[in-house]
């Protein structure tokens, strides 16, 4: 055992000898299906015992260490042990985000300056997401940035902080013109290591983004003469298809005490250019590792999402107004004042809402309508019982600033685009 795994090793005894006796009968198994390969129903016989084995060292959350510690030792196949993981443990769906990882809903904007504006929209993917973390001993070499206590594939704030920047470099035009220079610096902020007084963070806030689901990309480069694989190269990944949320704040804080008419023209110019630089970072340039090769792309297509500005004057162009079907009166006792359903009428039936069977055993004793009456009330709500709550949080809220609802990035862009130079 070389002193690099041995100093990795020391602070885990505990999980070693706790698997100590998997490790030697998984080594025994595997010793036995060499010897019986000729004899098939021995061989399956211990090629099951085998993978049974595989399965309870899975269990451990340190899967990491148990295959380093196979690596180093040679007491079991490392190889057979990662396949299985990669097959039944890698792409098994986490379980929900906790809270405190879950994105903020910035509504509030009056304690930030003029002008702060607040962009959120959920995202889908359109090719895998690759990044590289700072684990040096794990089942594969290139695994991916993860949340450090609950383990939950993530992009960090300056990846998105990057991303966004190398995104407008990219577009057409961009690094022609001084002023489209001072406009980047403005927003992404400026270093200077020998005045650190001189530097400033800029006027971006971005937040992290989790995903809940994750897999295993393999690449598999080609000899040029023999046009044979050679040695695969695994990427965790998170997969195609995958949900994360975008969260970015913007806040001139450097233009406080200044003159409110530039301020303002320089408001509208960033929101503007961020709609654009969103839309070619996820659509086109994509974010991550390995962007040139197509990884990192999402959907145009997004859900929920939401821009709110503190520009009370302002005004957004064509801005679509969501149609919310009003529930009739009778619908009212079946939900409480936020317009969610009350606790009481929650079952097994369509939308977590009561079964027919379920209602009518309780009707009487909840204080409900006849069955068609609750049958009605259960279909409006399944349509529409999202936009309902989302319409009396809105009346609710203490501010009035103007929100952009948008359902695809391209739609965003096309908004701004239409929107004159002044506020």
């Amino acid at each position: 055992m070389n002193q690099t795994f041995k100093s990795f090793v020391e602070p885990f005894p505990h999980t070693i000898s706790e698997i100590s006796e998997l490790l030697s009968n998984l080594s025994q198994a595997e010793q036995a299906i060499k010897v019986n390969k000729r004899n098939k129903e021995v061989r399956q016989q211990y090629e099951n015992q085998a993978k049974d084995l595989h399965r309870q060292l899975l269990t451990h959350k340190d899967c990491s260490l148990i295959y380093n510690y196979m690596e180093a030792t040679g007491i079991a196949d490392k190889d057979t042990f990662r396949s299985t993981w990669a097959r039944e443990k890698l792409k098994v769906d986490s379980d929900e985000l906790p809270d405190f990882l879950k994105p903020p809903l910035l509504d509030d904007l009056s304690c930030l300056p003029v002008g702060s504006f607040y962009i959120q929209f959920k995202f889908t993917l359109l090719k895998p997401y690759i990044s590289r973390d700072d684990n040096a001993f794990y089942l594969v070499d290139n695994s991916i940035v993860r949340e450090k206590v609950f383990r939950f594939p993530m992009v960090r704030s300056t990846a998105w902080k990057g991303s966004l920047r190398h995104a407008l470099w990219q577009m057409d035009g961009y690094q022609k013109e001084d002023q489209q220079d001072q406009q980047i610096k403005r927003l992404f902020g400026t270093a200077n290591d020998e005045q650190p007084e001189e530097g400033n963070s800029g006027r971006f806030y971005f937040y992290p983004s989790f995903f809940t689901l994750n897999s295993l990309e393999v690449i598999n480069p080609h000899g040029r003469k023999t046009r044979v694989g050679t040695t695969p190269i695994l990427f965790e990944s998170v997969p195609i298809g995958a949900e994360a949320t975008f969260t970015l704040l913007y806040s001139p804080l450097d233009r406080i005490g200044r003159e409110d008419v530039e301020t303002r023209q320089q408001v509208i110019a960033d929101l503007k250019l961020v709609a654009e630089g969103l839309r070619a970072l996820f659509i086109v340039y994509g974010f991550g590792a390995k962007t040139s090769s197509g990884f990192g792309l999402a959907n145009d297509a997004i859900e929920n999402g939401s821009l709110i500005l503190n520009l009370p004057s302002f005004v957004f162009p064509q801005a679509e107004t969501v149609q919310v079907q009003t529930p009739e009166d009778v619908f009212l006792k079946y939900m409480d004042e936020s317009g969610y359903l009350k606790t009481v009428f929650s079952g097994g039936g369509d939308y977590g809402l009561m079964s027919n069977k379920e209602y009518g055993e309780k009707r009487e004793q909840l204080g409900g309508g006849y069955l068609t009456e609750f049958k009605a009330f259960r279909k409006w709500y399944g349509e529409n019982g999202e936009q309902w709550q989302k319409s009396i949080k809105e009346k609710s809220s203490a501010t009035n600033y103007p929100q952009l609802r948008f359902k695809s990035l391209s739609q965003l862009a096309e908004r701004m685009r239409q929107t004159g130079g002044e506020a």
